[in-house]
């Protein structure tokens, strides 16, 4: 197993190359990401492909990174940043948000699991408060400036 799966998963969702993506999944695999399961490569596809094509319009260029990354037999934990700028506007699940025309940067964790060299599972965890203030879904408290706080100023 090689840790590749996890950079080629991200190049594939960043270029928008599903039959790349396809080829890194498990014929049985499943996709956990905001509460929702889905299983089997076309449901998983259908759902990478709705998130990164809503997130590469609001926020392009769409970059990610990987910032740290370990793996354990058939288990690979990836700690990942997505950066953009929020140009455009975003449809989500509470209406469309303007854009804010600022920097973004939305940290998140998965947890995948391997079998025979092919993502099996992949659980995608997303820092939303922090991605609701960079998109200016919720404002914080007065005096608190969460962008200094973050050291993204």
């Amino acid at each position: 197993m090689s840790d590749d799966i996890i950079r080629k998963h991200f190049e594939a969702i960043e270029a928008g190359d599903f039959d790349l993506l396809r080829d890194l999944l498990h014929p049985e695999c499943e996709l956990v990401v905001s509460g929702l399961l889905v299983k089997g490569p076309d449901n998983f596809i259908h759902v990478m492909r709705e998130h990164g094509d809503a997130l590469k319009a609001a926020l392009a260029p769409v970059k990610y990174s990987i910032r740290d990354m370990v793996r354990y037999d058939d288990t690979i934990v990836c700690e990942n940043r997505l950066t953009g700028t929020f140009s455009k506007p975003m449809k989500t699940a509470v209406g469309e948000v303007a854009p804010t025309r600022k920097s973004v940067t939305i940290d998140g964790c998965d947890y995948v699991k391997i079998k025979d060299g092919k993502v099996k599972s992949w659980h995608a965890y997303v820092d939303g408060l922090t991605a609701a203030v960079a998109l200016g879904l919720i404002k914080p408290t007065e005096g608190f400036d969460v962008e200094q706080a973050l050291g993204i100023t």
